[in-house]
C-alpha cells in the first residue's frame, strides 16, 4: 500500500521562491562582508599620492635684512613660486589589489619607507626633522649667494634611529635629539660621540649631555638646553666596525643610537617657512629660490608660477625627490606653467606632465637663477 500526497501547485512556487530569496540574502551577505574587508582592511603597503602645490610667499617671513614691501595674497593667477608635496597613504585590501593589477599608483611596502626598528612615531620625526634642517639649508645657501656673512658649526651628534627596547630608547631619547657631551667631554660630531663611547664595558653608566628635539604636532622644532640623562650600556647583539677615523677594534657595549652629525648656523637674518605637517627635504630648492627672491631686487618669477622640487645642499647642489611624477600632477592642479626639477628625475617629470606643463631640469642652485632668468626674471640685486 502507498500513501501519497500532493502539494498544491501554489504552495510549491511559494517555496521555491522562499529557496530563491533565501540564497539571494546569503549571496547579498557574503557581496557585502567581501566589499568591507576589501575596502576597510588595511595592508602594510602605502602608495604615494597627488598632494599640492602652495604658493611660498605668504607661508615666508623674513626680518633682519632688508626685503621686498607686504606681498598681496596670492591668488589661482598670481606669479610666484609654489613648494609641491604628496601624500602617503595606507592601501586597503582593494586598493593595493587595483594597484597591482591595474599598475596605475606609485605603492611601497611599510618597511621600504620606514627602518626596521623604527617606530611610526619616530619615522613622522625624522620628516619634520628633515624639513627643519632643509630650511637651514635653504637660508644659509640664499643668504650667502646673496652677498651676506654666514657660518655653519657643528652641533653635536643627532640621533637618527633607536634600537627599540635598547638603552636610550629605556632613557627617553628620541630622534632628533643631539648628543653635545659624554661624562662631561663636548662631543660636537658624531665620530666624536662614538669614540668617546667605544671602550665602555658593558652594564656601565654613563652621563650625557642631551639637547632636546621638541616637535609640535604641525612639525614645529624647538631645540631646548641640554640637560643630563644617565644610561647604562649594552652588550652589542651583532659584532660591528665603526668608520670614524682613528677608531680601532670593535666597540665593547652599544646605547643603540644611530648618530648623524647635526648642525648649528650664524646668519643675519631670521627667516621663517611656514609648512604645518609637512615633512621631508623635497622643498629645499624651493624655499631656497623663495628666500633669495625676497632679500634680492626684482622677481625671479617674472610673470610665471613656477612649481619647484628638490633637495639643496650646503654647496648649493640639487637633490632627487620621491614622488615626482605625482608632484606634476599636483603642479598642473595649481596651474603652474613651469616646474624645476632634479635633473635626472626631469624625463620621468615630463611624462607625467605631458603637454600640460613646461618641465626644467636643473642640478645646481645657480643654475636655476640662469634658468628663470632665461624665462623673464629680472635680474637680481642686493636690496
Amino acid at each position: 500500500m502507498y500513501l501519497t500526497t500532493k502539494m498544491p501547485l501554489k504552495l510549491t512556487i511559494r517555496n521555491f521562491l522562499r529557496g530563491v530569496t533565501r540564497s539571494r540574502v546569503v549571496l547579498v551577505i557574503l557581496l557585502v562582508v567581501t566589499w568591507a574587508v576589501v575596502s576597510f582592511s588595511k595592508t602594510e603597503y602605502y602608495s604615494v599620492e597627488k598632494g599640492s602645490a602652495s604658493p611660498l610667499v605668504s607661508a615666508l617671513t623674513v626680518s633682519g635684512v632688508p626685503t621686498d614691501s607686504a606681498e598681496k595674497k596670492p591668488t589661482d593667477s598670481s606669479p610666484g613660486f609654489y613648494i609641491v608635496d604628496v601624500r602617503l597613504e595606507q592601501m586597503s585590501l582593494g586598493r593595493w589589489l587595483r594597484a597591482k593589477i591595474l599598475n596605475d599608483v606609485e605603492y611601497f611596502p611599510l618597511t621600504a619607507i620606514i627602518p626596521k626598528g623604527t617606530s611610526v612615531g619616530d619615522f613622522d620625526r625624522s620628516g619634520y626633522l628633515d624639513m627643519e634642517s632643509s630650511k637651514k639649508t635653504a637660508s644659509f645657501v640664499a643668504l650667502r649667494t646673496a652677498g651676506y656673512a654666514v657660518a655653519t658649526q657643528p652641533g653635536g651628534a643627532e640621533v637618527e634611529g633607536l634600537r627599540l627596547g635598547g638603552p636610550a630608547n629605556k632613557a627617553k631619547i628620541r630622534v632628533g635629539d643631539r648628543i653635545v657631551a659624554v661624562n662631561g667631554v663636548a662631543t660636537p660630531t658624531s665620530c666624536d660621540a662614538i669614540r668617546r663611547l667605544h671602550d665602555y664595558p658593558p652594564k656601565t653608566s654613563v652621563n650625557l649631555s642631551v639637547q632636546r628635539a621638541k616637535i609640535s604636532s604641525s612639525g614645529a622644532v624647538t631645540l631646548v638646553a641640554p640637560t643630563n640623562v644617565v644610561i647604562t650600556t649594552a652588550k652589542p647583539r651583532r659584532t660591528f666596525k665603526s668608520d670614524c677615523p682613528g677608531i680601532e677594534g670593535r666597540p665593547t657595549s652599544i646605547i643603540g643610537v644611530m648618530l648623524v652629525n647635526s648642525r648649528t648656523y650664524t646668519l643675519p637674518a631670521d627667516v621663517s617657512v611656514k609648512t604645518d605637517y609637512v615633512g621631508g627635504p623635497s622643498g629645499g630648492l624651493a624655499m631656497t629660490l623663495a628666500i633669495y627672491d625676497r632679500i634680492t631686487a626684482g622677481s625671479l618669477t617674472g610673470s610665471h608660477r613656477v612649481a619647484v622640487t628638490g633637495t639643496m645642499s650646503l654647496r648649493g647642489h640639487v637633490g632627487e625627490i620621491g614622488g615626482i611624477a605625482q608632484k606634476a600632477k599636483a603642479a598642473i592642479d595649481a596651474h603652474a606653467d613651469t616646474f624645476l626639477v632634479p635633473s635626472s628625475q626631469a624625463g620621468e617629470a615630463r611624462a607625467a606632465a605631458g603637454k600640460d606643463l613646461r618641465v626644467i631640469g636643473v642640478s645646481t642652485f645657480a643654475e636655476a637663477l640662469r634658468v628663470l632668468h632665461k624665462l623673464g626674471g629680472t635680474a637680481e640685486k642686493l636690496r
